[in-house]
């Protein structure tokens, strides 16, 4: 039996950002040591160890840039992390948050640095701060990238842009605001994976009030 198709994968992946060797120093391992990985492992599924072990040396290196995807799906089913948000302290995954809000609290969840992040998606490391402060609003292209490296779904996060665009455009139309306000009393009550969709409702509602 030849090695498997994931061990292939690894060495295509690893070669596309350092050299065996190097790798193999990196993680302290003799290189012989790491090779049986890439060219002789007949498993499946590579070992967790392993991918924790490299992860750290491979992801934001290389062109394109290696991601925890790449990485992840290298691994059993089971213990590929779940595609989701992280909780907030409530217990609730973040619906409300502002989309950068949203962005910096999973990529943290995920223990991407931000300098990474932003390699892996082409910005520069100071716009993508603002992009999670809120201050900037990124291309859907741009969405989409920073959506597959985080392990969300790419139209999900173009989305919620979108509905934090309009929601914004109506709370600052001097018009909407009383329907606004009156309609927000009543998100107070709701418990945080419901708010969302009250605001989506809101949003409608107040479309709808206009002259």
């Amino acid at each position: 039996m030849s090695r498997s198709e994931n061990a292939r994968k690894l060495k295509t992946i690893r070669e596309r950002a350092v050299g065996l060797r190097e790798l193999a120093r990196l993680i302290g391992w003799d290189a012989s040591r790491y090779q049986y990985y890439e060219d002789s492992y007949k498993k499946p599924y590579m070992p967790v160890e392993l991918i924790d072990l490299i992860r750290p040396h491979l992801v934001g290196r290389g062109d394109p840039p290696i991601t925890h995807a790449e990485l992840d799906g290298l691994l059993p089913p089971q213990r590929k992390p779940a595609i989701a948000p992280p909780p907030t302290r409530s217990g609730h995954v973040d619906d409300a948050a502002r989309l950068g809000a949203y962005i910096r609290a999973t990529r943290e969840a995920r223990g991407i640095d931000v300098e990474i992040l932003a390699k892996i998606v082409g910005l520069k490391a100071a716009l993508l701060s603002k992009v999670e402060s809120d201050d900037h609003r990124p291309t859907d292209d741009v969405l989409r990238k920073i959506a597959r490296t985080l392990g969300l779904e790419g139209e999900d996060l173009v989305a919620r842009a979108r509905r934090d665009a309009e929601w914004f455009a109506l709370i600052r139309n001097p018009n909407s605001r009383p329907v606004v306000e009156a309609l927000l009393r009543t998100t107070r009550d709701l418990p945080p994976e419901k708010v969302a969709e009250r605001l989506e409702q809101i949003a409608e509602e107040v479309a709808k009030s206009k002259p």
